[in-house]
């Protein structure tokens, strides 16, 4: 009797469970740098987020693509100028990570904060979907905005991929980890004297169709290097002949 009503509880756990549907985000991204004296510097552009059970893939203004396989524990970055991608295990991604922070010797000093923000029914709706909005700050001062809908992302898939992809410094992985959902719209400031950087980006489109399963592939033709895709290529010296 009691194996009968353990199946029927496991049956009923997996049939309440948030279901995963394919979403594709299209967001609209803009950001300025300026660094010391020299002119600041603008770039516009258009993101890209696919999503698809286990699997996460995004597409920023400069083309490049990143994409994440927790059905593998896989990794790729593409830059299709180059056709050339890098490949990194998820273990390998958070030893490095750990890591780096040791070497880096964090500023103990530096204190950050996850506010969960009650928004207006209205306000905290982005193109109909739910959003929470977060704001992460580093020593009392807004750092990230994020607003993010775990109802296009029950299981936080992007939120698994964040982790992965943040920057190394162990405070701020643990101030992302608490964000749930995809990214519906985010901004960030830096602002350390010499440099400023202000980025922002909003959803503009999103598609709950299908996602192609070739979209988490490697495209055909592209060789695998040890380079990574966000450091792109540094131009030739020798003259073509």
């Amino acid at each position: 009797m009691k194996q009968i009503e353990l199946a029927l509880l496991v049956t009923l756990l997996v049939w309440n469970s948030p279901a995963a549907a394919d979403v594709h985000v299209v967001a609209e991204f803009s950001r300025k740098t300026t660094m010391g004296r020299q002119p600041a510097k603008s770039e516009k552009g258009i993101h890209h987020i696919w999503l698809k059970k286990d699997r996460v893939a995004k597409k920023n203004h400069r083309k490049l693509t990143e994409i994440t396989r927790f059905d593998l524990q896989l990794q790729y970055r593409l830059d299709p100028a180059a056709m050339t991608y890098s490949k990194r295990t998820h273990a390998d991604i958070m030893q490095q990570a750990e890591g780096r922070t040791r070497a880096l010797a964090e500023d103990l000093s530096e204190t950050y904060s996850v506010k969960l923000m009650e928004d207006s029914e209205k306000d905290a709706q982005i193109l109909g979907y739910k959003t929470q909005r977060y704001i992460i700050e580093r020593n009392s001062k807004k750092f990230i905005e994020v607003w993010a809908s775990e109802e296009l992302d029950p299981t936080n898939s992007f939120g698994k991929m964040v982790l992965l992809s943040a920057p190394p410094d162990k405070k701020t992985r643990q101030q992302l980890g608490q964000v749930k959902g995809v990214w519906l719209k985010w901004k960030l400031t830096i602002d350390s004297g010499r440099l400023s950087i202000t980025e922002q980006a909003t959803a503009v489109k999103i598609s709950t169709e299908p996602v192609d399963d070739k979209t988490f592939d490697i495209p055909k033709g592209f060789r695998m290097t040890n380079r990574s895709a966000d450091r792109p290529r540094k131009p030739s010296r020798r003259n073509d002949r």
